[in-house]
């Protein structure tokens, strides 16, 4: 059997903590938050759609369905933030790094979860407000 190359010697393997982290935890620090946002978007539609043509109110629903959507997106954020945590020894360097030289594919794939994490946050949290200050049914709208 032939040896490497030097030139394949020299080059480290690209995501050094792969086996560090279980596949699930780095799934789940990415998708959590954007699906939470998304369920959160479509049940509160089909909720005010069905419950406010009807006539009846329905504040609790649309509250429990934007604390649980909300509550999706903290967990997302801690397993993104564990996540990054874990792979600090992966490649020398910030999230700087991570983001200009893109090496450390864990460390990177973990920074991706925490950036979703706060986006869909703030997204969440824009429409648990709007949804409690502008809701027809529900809110300060219902009281004008």
């Amino acid at each position: 059997m032939t040896e490497l190359h030097p030139l394949a010697r020299a080059v480290s393997h690209p995501s050094p903590a792969k086996g560090g982290l279980p596949q699930w935890r780095v799934i789940t620090g990415v998708t959590l938050a954007p699906v939470a946002f998304s369920l959160q978007v479509i049940a509160s539609y089909v909720v005010a759609a069905e419950r406010c043509g009807a006539g009846s109110n329905p504040d609790i629903w649309l509250v429990a369905i934007n604390l649980v959507a909300l509550a999706a997106v903290v967990a997302g954020l801690a397993v993104a933030v564990v996540n990054f945590r874990a792979t600090r020894s992966e490649k020398p360097g910030g999230h700087q790094a991570v983001q200009e030289i893109g090496e450390g594919r864990t460390r990177f794939l973990a920074y991706c979860g925490l950036c979703a994490s706060a986006i869909f946050g703030l997204a969440v949290m824009v429409q648990f407000t709007s949804i409690l200050t502008l809701s027809t049914c529900l809110g300060i709208a219902s009281h004008i």
